[in-house]
C-alpha cells in the first residue's frame, strides 16, 4: 500500500507542471515599458495584466510558456 501511495505522488508531482511549464512561489512583482512581471523563485517572468493584478508574495503559481 505504501508503495502505491508513492507512486501516485510521484505521478501527480510530474503530471502537475510540463516542462514547458514555469513553477514557483512568487516573490515580487513589479511592470516597467515592456509590461508586467511577477518574480517567481527570483526568475522575472513576464505575465498578463490580469495576472499581475491577482499576484500576491507567497502565492504559488504556475505558467504556461507561451513560446
Amino acid at each position: 500500500m505504501n508503495k502505491i501511495l508513492i507512486t501516485l505522488t510521484a505521478i501527480l508531482t510530474l503530471a502537475s507542471c510540463s516542462t514547458e511549464d514555469v513553477c514557483g512561489t512568487i516573490t515580487g512583482f513589479g511592470a516597467n515599458d515592456y509590461g508586467y512581471y511577477v518574480y517567481l523563485d527570483g526568475s522575472r517572468e513576464y505575465v498578463t495584466q490580469t495576472t499581475w493584478e491577482q499576484a500576491y508574495v507567497g502565492d504559488e503559481l504556475c505558467l504556461e510558456s507561451v513560446w
